[in-house]
């Protein structure tokens, strides 16, 4: 039986998971992963069959862990280096082959114990110095399957102002996406909120019933990054050091994507957390706090403008388009890649461009208002 204990990461997106494990990474007690796996989403059953290269396939071509593989990791993560020696794809594979090697039917614990011990190894850790595998479970409730899997774990849920997050979310969609919509009309806004109430349920499960759960809020994560350190180092029982302060990938300094800027945020950056005043007009904000009422409440976030609740003002935060919802990202009129076909950096033919995604989401927009009604789910849930 190994000595390893295990501590699931839960949240939903914009939150600062990536900033998490990075402030973990270069910590020799744990085991982190510089990205989201999302194993459980791929290991949907208990017990599995599978082999060796059945395994390595599925890591490589649909997990992250594929980045690794020949060094193809966005060197953007760091300002130095892009040498990302530490990180060994060969051990990787040949650890966890010899895991696996002699058995056919593994429990899902097991498979996700022998990658996170495999991993450790590609990174040169001492595996008699690890007490924590750091493993994401982000995005969707997957609980019982949790706690069907494991007896003894401690969890930490990275909390942010349900606002800000959404905000940033659609910001980032929006800028690589073009469009909130997708071609099926699916809109990525309510479809963001779902995910993001997803989330605060599962909180809510994590802190009513007996479980070990540490929630961190990302405003502290930003604004006092050495005392939220030290109090997740007390929760996991492991050593406070310089190393917790630092975000890192694989040692070395790491920047992060941001979704207001093409340019990154490096190392913990400025602090980031509150723009909605200057990214949402009033009803935008009040559209936000009315969907978002309950858990900004329960989450201990104030309310930034005072409004009644009357019918009136839930028309109008109900027919008032969200941020993004009508207009097209802006990057669109702008010169694309020069390898590209060349017709598709005239400017006429990114003006019409333009011009199509803002009748295409303004259709969108009527269809989800007032002929399929899937906006008012936000407003009765």
């Amino acid at each position: 039986m190994s000595h390893y204990k295990f501590c699931f990461l839960f949240g939903p997106g914009r939150c600062g998971l990536k900033l998490l494990l990075s402030l973990l990474d270069n910590h020799k007690e744990v085991v982190a992963l510089p990205f989201t796996m999302k194993l459980y989403h791929y290991f949907k059953n208990e017990k599995l069959n599978i082999n060796f290269n059945d395994l390595i396939k599925l890591l490589e071509e649909k997990t992250r862990l594929g980045l690794l593989k020949g060094k193809r990791i966005d060197p953007n993560l760091s300002l130095e280096s892009d040498d990302y020696s530490l990180y060994n794809h060969e051990i990787f594979c040949d650890e966890l082959k010899k895991l696996i090697s002699n058995k056919k039917i593994f429990t899902r614990k097991e498979i996700i114990e022998n990658i996170y011990t495999s991993y450790a190894l590609a990174i040169k850790k001492d595996l008699n110095n690890i007490k924590y595998f750091i493993i994401d479970a982000t995005y969707h409730d997957y609980l019982k399957k949790i706690d069907l899997d494991f007896k003894e774990y401690k969890s930490l849920f990275l909390l942010r102002d349900p606002r800000e997050q959404l905000l940033s979310f659609l910001k980032l969609h929006h800028r690589i996406n073009k469009s909130l919509y997708t071609k099926n009309y699916t809109n990525y806004l309510t479809h963001s909120i779902f995910a993001q109430k997803e989330n605060y349920y599962l909180l809510e499960k994590l802190q009513s019933k007996n479980y070990e759960n540490l929630t961190i809020k990302f405003e502290n994560l930003k604004k006092n990054p050495i005392k939220t350190m030290q109090k997740i180092a007390e929760f996991l029982e492991i050593n406070f050091t310089q190393e917790l302060t630092k975000p890192t990938i694989f040692g070395k300094l790491r920047t992060f994507e941001t979704s207001f800027s093409n340019n990154p945020i490096i190392g913990l950056g400025e602090d980031n957390t509150y723009r909605l005043n200057k990214h949402l007009s009033k009803y935008q904000i009040i559209q936000s706090e009315f969907i978002f009422s309950y858990h900004l409440n329960k989450f201990n976030y104030l309310p930034i403008i005072s409004y009644k609740k009357n019918f009136l003002t839930k028309l109008l935060i109900y027919i008032q388009p969200f941020k993004f919802e009508i207009l097209p990202s802006l990057d669109i009129l702008k010169k694309n890649n020069p390898h590209i076909t060349r017709y598709k950096n005239n400017y006429y033919y990114r003006l019409l461009k333009f011009i199509y995604y803002c009748l295409y989401n303004t259709l969108c927009y009527f269809t989800n208002r007032f002929i399929n009604f899937s906006y008012l789910r936000l407003f009765k849930n």
